[in-house]
């Protein structure tokens, strides 16, 4: 019975951490594509109010992300999202960042060969998805770890949006432990703790030297 009890506390442990790469890993897939497709079209393609939606996004980049707290809680109740995955997942999936660096990195790339692209009959997504979004992969890996770091240390939102205890993210769960028995038994806290860190470490291991190639890109 004890042996039984500890390989289902193993399970729920990793299925805890699981939950919560799941979450922070789809947010920021879905932010470096719509990151990529925006700021493609908002460097490379002309439309009617593209500088006035580009300014809007860059002055809205500016505003501190709580003000939009109860809002955003508002109209992910309104879609019927509240205390599931895509409420955690969809409204932290956008993020005015890669816009805007993906934007200012295409604009570095020479015009011959977007126009190349579109002789040969490509369209604009495989111009996106086979041309751009290779070439700016120093800019990606930049854009992907800074959008997952934010993404895995988010707090506050997942307590808002998640109620039940099988849904709730790593953060959440080790701020509860913080305030709860677990204090006087530091041991869980310190193994979450490290937990939480490893991935992070792991992230920057290996895509290190492409994110200081992307640092140095953007600093230019």
């Amino acid at each position: 019975m004890v042996r039984f009890n500890n390989r289902r506390q193993k399970i729920k442990k990793l299925k805890i951490v699981l939950i919560y790469i799941i979450v922070a890993g789809s947010s920021t897939v879905i932010a470096l594509l719509g990151g990529a497709m925006v700021g493609y079209a908002f460097s490379r393609l002309q439309f009617k109010g593209r500088d006035l939606i580009n300014n809007f996004l860059l002055f809205h980049m500016f505003y501190p992300g709580i003000i939009l707290l109860v809002p955003l809680f508002l109209l992910v109740v309104f879609l019927g999202f509240y205390n599931t995955y895509l409420g955690m997942i969809l409204p932290k999936a956008l993020s005015l960042w890669a816009i805007f660096l993906y934007s200012s990195f295409f604009l570095s790339i020479p015009k011959e060969i977007i126009e190349a692209a579109r002789l040969d009959n490509a369209s604009e997504l495989q111009i996106i998805f086979q041309i751009m979004i290779p070439i700016s992969w120093p800019i990606t890996t930049v854009i992907g770890l800074l959008v997952f770091l934010r993404r895995w240390s988010e707090l506050l939102w997942d307590m808002v949006v998640i109620q039940s205890y099988g849904k709730m993210t790593l953060n959440v769960l080790l701020a509860i432990m913080s305030t709860g028995e677990c204090v006087d038994f530091p041991g869980p806290m310190y193994a979450a703790n490290l937990i939480l860190t490893f991935p992070v470490v792991v992230l920057f291991l290996i895509f290190g030297k492409g994110f200081i190639k992307g640092i140095s890109l953007t600093i230019k």
